[in-house]
């Protein structure tokens, strides 16, 4: 209970814990107007219980969007990329009550129309759900890229550079030992703080693999890695990277290459 309590007291884990609630209540007003439409709709005990949820949906999606906006408060600085995914999340989140609330009156008023128009409003009350459910899933989407890609909220990915056990995964050695320095010396000058160059932030695990406006700088197990590109010279889309005469080694761009190739393990 302490823990819960202790997580409550923080915003970021308090939005992280309350968007679930939209998040099934979605699920369940979509199951329930569908079994209400295969039912007839005409069960006036299911159709109030459908009603019931749109409602709980509804209040879900008003608590969860107002814990959010507390929770933003306390980002911080972050990246332009990130800045601009949390922006779309937040715009997605207000639009979550208006599927609620088009359920509501649609359920609603199937519960007064007369019987032969029951069926047509169960069907409604069920698309309501559906693209309710499907909203809300990709507003969750762009939430969780927030926190795992972008570090953003409750979990914060960082590079740790703890000793490495005799167990440990060779992988990992071969990046701390041959990939970091080079990546840490040669770009997080340029593409790490807060406005890095087209979006890429390559400071962090989550901001490799997400990108910036050219997609994923870094591909796992892909020699197509627009990192590796860039390092390698460039193309039409890519240009040559780090700019000026410090260029990467043929040495350095192989175990780049190598580290890709075997999954890009950033540890």
């Amino acid at each position: 209970m302490s823990e819960i309590l202790q997580a409550l007291s923080n915003p970021s884990m308090r939005h992280a814990m309350l968007v679930h609630f939209p998040i099934v209540l979605s699920i369940l007003c979509f199951v329930a107007a569908g079994v209400h439409l295969a039912m007839g709709g005409r069960n006036r005990t299911l159709g109030i219980g459908v009603v019931a949820l749109f409602v709980a949906l509804l209040a879900g999606a008003w608590i969860a969007e107002n814990s959010g906006e507390t929770a933003e408060g306390f980002v911080g600085a972050i990246p332009d990329a990130a800045r601009h995914r949390l922006h779309e999340h937040e715009e997605m989140a207000e639009s979550v009550w208006m599927f609620a609330l088009a359920g509501v009156l649609i359920s609603g008023a199937g519960l007064w129309v007369k019987p032969r128009f029951s069926l047509a409003a169960a069907g409604l009350a069920t698309v309501a759900g559906l693209l309710a459910a499907g909203w809300v899933g990709l507003t969750a989407h762009h939430g969780g890229t927030l926190v795992y890609a972008f570090a953003v909220g409750p979990k914060k990915p960082v590079i740790t550079l703890a000793p490495l056990g005799p167990d440990a995964d060779p992988r990992a050695a071969h990046f701390r030992a041959a990939v970091l320095p080079v990546i840490a010396d040669r770009c997080f000058g340029c593409h790490g703080g807060d406005e890095p160059p087209g979006g890429l932030d390559l400071t962090t695990p989550g901001g490799a693999l997400v990108g910036g406006g050219l997609g994923p700088a870094i591909i796992p197990g892909s020699e197509e890695s627009p990192v590796l590109i860039a390092i390698r010279g460039g193309n039409d889309d890519i240009p040559g990277m780090p700019p000026g005469d410090d260029l990467v080694t043929p040495e350095e761009i192989e175990a780049i290459a190598q580290w890709i190739r075997e999954g890009a393990v950033w540890q």
